[in-house]
């Protein structure tokens, strides 16, 4: 199995320069974790929820996610884990899982292998639905 076959294709993706907000906001709506970072088409970083948290002050993580009073300053590039690991397309997935297991990775972007755009996402879910499809 590779990982064109569970990515989710064409993930949403946040400018470098966008702020905590809308991020937070993003990631409310959407109901995920983890969004990766561009400038322009090129991946950058990625950043997660946790990050966001972990931004803030003891104050700030008890308001109710995703309205810290902060998080409309500050820029996702101040937060964001940058030098982030990638993947392409064609990569088998046990090559994610060791990579996501080494690293201590939620998820991957999939980046293309030609010019590093951002083409994909496979998280840790992507991967357990995929196992459990090939358990039933």
């Amino acid at each position: 199995m590779l990982v064109r076959d569970i990515m989710t294709a064409e993930p949403a993706a946040v400018q470098y320069n966008a702020t905590l907000g809308e991020v937070a906001d993003l990631l409310y709506e959407m109901d995920i974790r983890h969004v990766p970072v561009v400038n322009g088409n090129e991946l950058v970083g990625m950043i997660s929820d946790r990050d966001i948290r972990a931004s803030s002050s003891p104050t700030e993580v008890e308001l109710e996610f995703p309205n810290a009073a902060n998080w409309e300053n500050q820029k996702v590039n101040t937060v964001m884990s940058s030098g982030v690991f990638s993947v392409g397309a064609d990569d088998p997935i046990s090559d994610v899982i060791q990579l996501m297991v080494e690293q201590k990775l939620s998820a991957v972007p999939v980046a293309d292998d030609h010019d590093g755009t951002l083409i994909g996402i496979v998280s840790y879910i992507d991967i357990l639905v995929a196992l459990q499809d090939t358990l039933d």
